[in-house]
């Protein structure tokens, strides 16, 4: 038993040493604070670990962090803040109506946060990533970043989506 214990942590050691960070790709263009900041949280965590993070949103940092960079799609939220002012027809709305109206509200954000010129000059880049994360909501065009960089995709939804 003792010798199974010294050989696993000899194994364990030798592998504890090549550890990796790795270049992620995030992908949270909604306009919605409570969306992004479980997302954020992690990666700046992440990026605090040594991963070298690269961060699709419409919230720049204030504050520099260091591992972390900014893909602003913060253009977009004078439109987004229109969609917005009709939420609360979902109130009274019928299933399908709001079905309807949150699937063109996630087509016309990812659309727009698709045509911006900063996700333009990444997308026409020689970029690559290991991983790409996705926050999940009526986004599912922008899994395809996954296929684009060749890099898995992980999907983090900030809430039960059945769309």
């Amino acid at each position: 038993m003792a010798r199974t214990c010294v050989l696993f942590l000899c194994f364990l050691c030798i592998f504890i040493g090549t550890v990796q960070n790795a270049k992620i790709l995030a992908v949270f263009p909604m306009h919605s604070h409570s969306h992004f900041t479980l997302g954020f949280n992690l990666l700046q965590e992440m990026a605090s670990r040594g991963h070298e993070i690269s961060l699709i949103s419409p919230y720049p940092q204030k504050k520099p962090i260091k591992n972390l960079r900014d893909i602003s799609v913060a253009s977009i939220k004078p439109a987004l803040d229109e969609i917005k002012k009709n939420l609360h027809h979902l109130e009274g709305g019928s299933p399908i109506d709001n079905f309807r109206f949150m699937s063109e509200m996630g087509r016309t954000f990812t659309e727009l946060s698709l045509a911006t010129k900063e996700v333009q000059d990444l997308l026409n880049s020689n970029e690559k990533f290991d991983l790409v994360f996705v926050e999940h909501f009526v986004n599912e065009a922008q899994f395809a970043f996954g296929h684009h960089f060749k890099a898995p995709v992980v999907l983090l939804s900030p809430c039960l989506c059945l769309f």
